[in-house]
């Protein structure tokens, strides 16, 4: 029988905290890693997708498999942060690989959350090798590792988008 001095509710925001943090570095030196060997296809890297999301060689995947296990036993964190960063990171993946931008702009066309990655963000590491921060841009930032385009990139994608729904609502 589950009780709730088992599951340590107190503790989800700090665990999910925690955890995003660490996925993030994790994230970054991983992109890097990625970089450095070219795992990934030329077509791949082309022609990203939802369906791509998941598509990990043996090797990733095992290093992928093992993060959560071995994170569990390094920092106690409760089920429910567990269960809400995997749901998290399984949306984020999808979304990022979908080849729509969905980031909303300001007016002048940036990224409304410039910290986090977008869709734009994501397309041009498959394109380009650059860009290598899972969640927050800041990595790329700080480590020079940011498409020098991102921003302009974005704005096209976004005005692309706005384009798109002024044609369908006449």
């Amino acid at each position: 029988m589950i009780t709730s001095d088992l599951i340590h509710y107190e503790m989800l925001p700090r665990g999910l905290a925690v955890g995003a943090l660490a996925a993030s570095i994790i994230g970054w030196r991983q992109g890097g890693a990625s970089r450095d060997a070219q795992i990934a296809g030329a077509l791949f890297l082309a022609c990203p997708s939802p369906f791509s999301a998941y598509s990990f060689d043996l090797g990733e995947a095992a290093v992928m498999a093992i993060f959560v296990p071995l994170w569990v036993i390094a920092v106690p964190t409760p089920w429910p942060a567990l269960g809400l960063f995997m749901l998290h990171q399984l949306a984020r993946n999808t979304i990022g690989h979908s080849g729509y931008e969905l980031m909303p702009a300001t007016a002048a066309g940036r990224p409304m959350f410039d910290w986090i990655t977008s869709t734009t963000h994501h397309d041009l590491h498959h394109e380009r090798g650059m860009n290598y921060g899972l969640y927050f841009t800041w990595w790329d930032r700080w480590m020079g590792t940011e498409h020098p385009e991102y921003h302009a990139r974005f704005a096209a994608a976004v005005r692309k988008r706005r384009v798109g729904a002024l044609v369908a609502a006449e």
